[in-house]
């Protein structure tokens, strides 16, 4: 017994790609996570607060000054950006004991100055525990004497400051008894008050009633007394919005640190991370030359970013992941490149929708573009303006196309309109909005005309409910990318782990690779899944579950097209002009061919062709499910009778050709050219059944074996064509006897055409071995592997080969009552020539 020969590494990981890169992409992330330990804390989103002082005045009598209070770096809080604007006021900065100082000063002028300070602030709260038996110091503590000493707003040595202490004393002469009755006593015995000004520690204490600026004196006197240093802090707590209230709490220190306590919102030996610090000591925040008409306003925007970026510089410790380490380093911002890093995440979740839910959506990663756009503009200023920008798009293609421009300057002449659009409102809008409407300068505007464009093209040449379903799926996936872009923790995760890449590209490997049916599928093959289950012979002669049995648009895609159909033959059969150039070649009858269109300076030819034309048929040479086609039953005069009963002159045709060549119905949008063909008169047998279009015959072939055959017959909801996803009534035909079964439409099994009342079942179809042999010859002429033949019979020329199609639709399956996807797999495997077993 021969052994095998063992398998390379590269073969190895050829055959099972998806399961190495996975593996490789969480083995590096392991190895990573143990030589260089991420903290949680980074992963995970983190507040940071956009901080805006507006300060403004007057000097009409020479020069004025404004003083106030800037935040600084210090343990628990760090400007990460600021930015000084202050036209024709001179600005100076120092720094002593009690804090950061700006001041602006300017001469004597009518005009009002205005000053704008602002900066992006990274904080994080604080809580100590203080020892429970710490004594209180025995004597006062030579380093602090400002901090232990009386002033006139902090009366430390007043009678009444000592006999509140000996009521409040708790009789414990530890740290944290005195500091928890004095905390208590004004947080919860001082009724707060409205900031009406000045308040000292006296006061407090006799009206039982003060706002922050009272409390806290009064919080320090008694601290000092029992020889705790302890200061006053000023600055402004974070909330969301616009206010004119700064704040005062106080800080203890203890056992070489100053431990934070605000009696006002009941914060004991603890700060919140929204508690802004400006400045230490009794000092007011603002202080300005007198009579200036001085105003100020703080504007507080909380905002969410990644801990690295927001805790490294607070904690004072530099992140161990590496690439957020260097990304800051170099000073680009991390949430452009977090959101960079989660587009590979957002194509495998496009690949999901699509090639495992089975969701459509207008273009492929058109969502994810909108939804990454949304990420900076916001979801609702971004949804609002992607419906706003497509329908203005989609309502001026109209007067657009009136002008018969070719599809390339239209779209030109669409990115302009949407372009000045956005650029108006910007203009118009942003001092009601601002920078988030700012920001729609960056809105994806080609992509978004681009859309526009094929909405527009959907509405002309879909079912209505086929465009609405489209444009909701749209939506929903550009809220799912724009939740996905916004994930912090995600951003986090991927900058600390970037090898997790690797783990994405498995996926999305796996995914490709993936041959099962689509949630979708379950749905659109719901019947035909149902008799299968039901059908026991069917499952005891057949291998796998019942789901495989059904030929889906994975297994197609990827066993049958990919694999059976070379890409030059593909791109010819989606070449009507080309292909029937070769079929006609190989002696396969086919329609007529009258004319052939090439460039709109052709068009003059074909106007004057025209008048001695009766019925014909115009095509877009590389169109597809057929879009553009326009069936000439005949003629009034100078007036053409279009399949569906319309009545069009000869311009309307032209301009329909035009468009045709601008490439509105070519698959790849790119120029096209107009094929015109003589018009097939059906057969009695096909007049019977549809006297008011064209019925055809699609027979679907692997390897030169014909896999299923059916009758297509078209109707009014159709538009006299005879595609299924139009309204079209498929009919199954046995391939060995020619004989229809009952009619199938939209999921409805239907016995007669309700448009002529003709039974559907039972028929024979006339010339079916011709048929058959007509689309052999076509596979051979065309040498496609996997192939769809459409074939017409003609009253006096027969049977006719109308076009080919090298991606077959699947909605067979549901018409023949069966699957095809054990059949098509065995069928695929056959070499050229070689018979079939049964």
């Amino acid at each position: 017994m021969r052994s095998k020969p063992p398998v390379s590494l590269l073969d190895a990981f050829l055959q099972r790609p998806e399961w190495w890169l996975v593996v490789l992409g969480f083995g590096i992330a392991a190895v990573h996570l143990w030589l260089a330990p991420v903290q949680p804390r980074e992963l995970l989103p983190a507040t940071v607060y956009d901080f805006t002082l507006r300060m403004s005045f007057e000097s009409p009598d020479g020069e004025a000054q404004v003083r106030t209070f800037l935040p600084a770096n210090d343990e628990r809080q760090f400007v990460m950006e600021e930015v000084l604007q202050a036209p024709g006021v001179v600005f100076t900065e120092e720094e002593d004991p009690t804090g950061r100082i700006g001041r602006w000063s300017a001469g004597g002028s009518e005009k009002r100055r205005e000053i704008t300070y602002y900066a992006r602030l990274a904080l994080q709260g604080v809580q100590f525990d203080i020892p429970e038996n710490l004594p209180l110091p025995i004597e006062s503590d030579a380093r602090f004497i400002a901090e232990l000493g009386a002033t006139p707003a902090i009366q430390v040595h007043s009678e009444e400051v000592a006999a509140l202490w000996d009521e409040l004393n708790p009789g414990k002469a530890t740290v944290l008894a005195t500091l928890r009755a004095i905390h208590d006593y004004t947080t919860h015995d001082i009724e707060g008050a409205e900031f009406k000004g000045y308040t000292d520690a006296l006061t407090a204490l006799r009206l039982r009633q003060a706002s922050c600026n009272g409390k806290s004196r009064l919080f320090v006197a008694l601290a000092r007394l029992n020889k705790l240093p302890a200061r006053l802090v000023g600055g402004i707590i974070l909330n969301a919005g616009s206010k004119k209230t700064s704040h005062q709490w106080v800080e203890v220190f203890i056992r070489n640190q100053w431990v934070p306590f605000d009696p006002t919102n009941d914060h004991f030996a603890s700060i919140p991370r929204h508690y802004l610090a400006v400045y230490r000591g009794d000092e007011a925040l603002f202080s300005h030359t007198r009579n200036i008409n001085f105003d100020y306003l703080f504007s507080i925007d909380p905002d969410r970013t990644l801990g690295f970026e927001a805790l490294s510089p607070v904690s004072g410790r530099e992140t161990t992941a590496w690439l957020p380490k260097l990304f800051i380093d170099i000073g680009v911002d991390l949430a452009i490149v977090g959101t960079l890093l989660l587009f590979p995440f957002t194509a495998l979740l496009i690949v999901v929708a699509r090639n495992i839910v089975g969701i459509t959506t207008f273009g492929v990663f058109l969502p994810m573009l909108v939804g990454a756009a949304c990420r900076f503009t916001g979801l609702d200023v971004g949804l609002a303006a992607f419906g706003v920008v497509v329908f203005l798009a989609a309502l001026l293609r109209r007067p657009l196309r009136q002008l018969n421009l070719l599809q390339v300057p239209r779209i030109s002449a669409l990115v302009t309109i949407v372009t000045l659009l956005i650029f108006t409102v910007v203009i118009l809008g942003y001092r009601q909005l601002g920078t988030q409407l700012t920001m729609l300068a960056l809105f994806p505007v080609i992509i978004m005309s681009f859309t526009a464009e094929r909405i527009s093209n959907a509405l002309e040449q879909e079912p209505l409910r086929e465009v609405i379903k489209d444009v909701s799926t749209t939506t929903a996936m550009i809220i799912v990318c724009y939740f996905m872009f916004s994930s912090m923790l995600l951003q986090g995760v991927v900058l600390a782990f970037p090898e997790l890449l690797l783990v994405v590209l498995g996926m999305q490997v796996a995914a490709g690779r993936w041959t099962g049916i689509r949630i979708s599928e379950f749905l659109r093959f719901k019947r035909l899944l149902d008799v299968l289950r039901r059908d026991e012979t069917s499952i005891n002669e057949s291998a796998g579950n019942d789901n495989e049995r059904v030929l889906g648009m994975n297994a197609r895609n990827r066993e049958l097209v990919q694999r059976l159909n070379p890409p030059e033959l593909i791109a010819t059969a989606n070449d009507k002009i080309l292909s029937k150039t070769l079929l006609g070649g190989a002696n396969v009858t086919i329609p007529r061919t009258l004319a052939i269109v090439q460039d709109v300076w052709d068009l003059q030819a074909i106007r004057r062709q025209l008048p001695h034309w009766f019925s014909f048929v115009i095509k877009p040479a590389r169109g597809a499910k057929g879009k553009g086609i326009l069936v000439i039953r005949g003629r009034d005069e100078d007036r053409f009778q279009v399949a569906g009963g319309e009545m069009l002159d000869a311009e309307a045709l032209i301009a329909h050709m035009r468009r045709i060549i601008a490439g509105e119905y070519s698959m790849t949008g790119d120029r096209d050219e107009v094929l015109i063909e003589t018009l097939i008169h059906p057969s009695a047998f096909y007049q019977a059944l549809a006297p008011s279009g064209i019925s055809d015959i699609r027979v679907i072939l692997v390897n030169g074996e014909v896999l299923a055959a059916m009758l297509r017959i078209p109707t009014r909801q159709s538009d006299g064509k005879a595609n299924l996803h139009r309204g079209g009534i498929g009919v199954p035909i046995d391939i060995e006897t020619g004989i229809t079964g009952p009619g199938y439409r939209r999921r409805e099994r239907v016995d007669i055409n309700p448009e002529t009342g003709t039974p559907l079942a039972g028929q024979q179809v006339p010339n079916w071995s011709r048929v058959l042999e007509l689309a052999r010859q076509t596979q051979s002429a065309i040498p496609l592997g996997f192939i769809g033949v459409d074939i017409a019979e003609d009253a006096a020329e027969g049977p006719l080969v109308l076009e080919i199609n090298a991606r077959p639709g699947l909605e067979i399956q549901n018409v023949q009552g069966k699957g095809f996807a054990a059949l098509a797999e065995r069928l695929a495997q056959i070499p050229d020539g070689a018979e079939p077993t049964t």
